[in-house]
């Protein structure tokens, strides 16, 4: 095995941005600032459906990619990833946290030791079981004709290296493909504009520099501080990266640094300098979790006392404003 990289507070089930709203408040109650469906966001761009909703559109979009394929004069199978059986774990897992995040916060924490438990379980049991129905197809295309089909698919792919710290905007709507058709046809062509997506990506990379949160996050770490004093996180996203570092020593990884700088864990080495498979430790791993819980319980009091996730739905609802207001088209998707 060789290096494994630094995970950040993205992973499936790991972080779920808490906030308690006190019981006297006049905003919105904390399952409503809880639910990711319920945000400005989520409005603006049509993601506040149901579950059998959402199945319904990506059932449509995938029928869509199979009749502009057709028209390429390709085969494609539509997909239902819903029935990826492999995945069940992680839906249930998800479904459980949504439902009463409060709950699940209180049973796993944030749920990285708990994702750690699901992904053994899952090798334990073969991993996933689901069979992409293009895959005979694709198995029986030239070199030549799979590059051209994956072109036809989603677009000709640019060979171009990323500048570092680079985000990534998506081409036109025309150079996507029959991917990018597709999902512009169902859930409407703005939410691939490339100007939308920079104007997006310049939110997020300045949201942590708003005045607003940084005053919330002082007051969340004194906040923190204050419970314990080895407590020393600026801010509740900071959380996770030390968890999982914790977590990669706990499975038998080393801590090191690759040539662009950043920090990681390589899988530990012989005496001939070859990789050996890691030692996991399980007493550490146990610890973890206990501390992991802990460390949510405080996390959970102090954000509820900075009023940190009222914060970011004030902030995500100027943005969503903002947005509006460039894009009127938004507001008629």
């Amino acid at each position: 095995m060789g290096r494994v990289a630094r995970r950040g507070a993205a992973a499936v089930v790991a972080m779920l941005v808490m906030a308690g709203c006190g019981s006297g408040s006049s905003g919105p109650s904390q399952a409503e600032l809880l639910d990711p469906t319920n945000s400005p966001m989520a409005k603006l761009f049509g993601y506040d459906i149901s579950e059998a909703d959402q199945k319904v559109k990506q059932l449509e979009a995938e029928q869509a990619i199979a009749d502009c394929m057709k028209d390429e004069g390709w085969e494609y199978k539509p997909q239902d990833y819903s029935s990826m059986g492999g995945n069940t774990a992680w839906e249930d897992e998800y479904a459980e946290q949504m439902a009463d995040p409060v709950a699940y916060g209180e049973k796993y924490g944030y749920g990285i030791v708990r994702q750690n438990d699901l992904s053994d379980q899952m090798n334990e049991d073969g991993g996933s079981s689901y069979v992409d129905p293009n895959q005979d197809y694709l198995e029986s295309l030239s070199m030549d004709e799979s590059q051209a089909y994956q072109e036809a698919l989603s677009g000709k792919q640019s060979m171009e290296p990323m500048d570092d710290g680079e985000e990534y905007v998506p081409p036109p709507i025309e150079e996507q493909g029959c991917y990018g058709k597709a999902y512009a046809e169902v859930y409407g062509a703005a939410m691939s504009d490339p100007d939308i997506q920079t104007k997006m990506n310049d939110f997020y990379e300045n949201a942590q520099n708003d005045p607003e949160i940084v005053a919330a996050n002082k007051v969340w770490a004194t906040c923190m501080s204050d419970i314990d004093q080895s407590y020393e996180w600026k801010s509740p996203d900071d959380i996770s990266n030390d968890l999982y570092d914790r977590l990669s020593v706990a499975q038998g990884y080393t801590p090191t640094t690759y040539e662009d700088g950043s920090p990681g864990f390589d899988s530990p080495m012989d005496a001939d300098g070859n990789y050996v498979e890691p030692e996991v430790d399980e007493g550490k791993i146990e610890q973890l979790r206990k501390d992991e819980i802990a460390i949510w319980a405080d996390d959970f009091k102090c954000q509820g006392e900075a009023k940190i996730l009222q914060v970011r739905r004030d902030i995500e609802q100027r943005m969503a404003d903002d947005l509006l207001e460039e894009f009127p088209e938004l507001g008629g998707e």
